[in-house]
């Protein structure tokens, strides 16, 4: 009798343990498909819009900051944590001219780092100084 309780606690045990293995595994497989994919489109502009240098939609993934789309999207320079090249166009910093960018048509509040658009957002970057 005390080998069919050993050998039931074994199997209790075991089973167990491939549940929670199961259900780890399950987890994890919804973390991962979980982000959808969201369409952003993005412009990018010289002297308040006077000169385009680049008009895309891109597709990333939902919660992808800004900063992110941006390098994995066009041919980007920081500096500092600053974007300060956009496809070879660079700022100016003695004529004042720097990067600035508007979300759905209003002055970002937060730089492109702390920024996850959302699916059908516009993005406006513009190189222009304060005239």
């Amino acid at each position: 009798m005390a080998n069919k309780k050993k050998i039931g606690r074994w199997f209790i045990g075991i089973m167990t343990l491939v549940l929670l293995a199961g259900c780890s595994a399950g987890s994890k497989q919804t973390a991962n498909t979980s982000k959808k994919m969201i369409e952003v489109a993005i412009t990018v502009t010289k002297d308040h819009g006077a000169k385009k240098i680049a008009d895309k939609k891109v597709s990333v993934k939902e919660g992808t900051t800004l900063d992110t789309i941006m390098k994995e999207n066009f041919d980007v320079k920081e500096q500092g944590g600053i974007i300060t090249s956009i496809n070879g166009t660079t700022q100016d910093k003695e004529a004042g001219k720097y990067w600035l960018f508007d979300l759905n048509g209003q002055p970002a509040t937060k730089g492109a780092k702390d920024i996850k658009p959302e699916n059908g957002d516009k993005i406006s970057w513009d190189l222009h100084g304060n005239s």
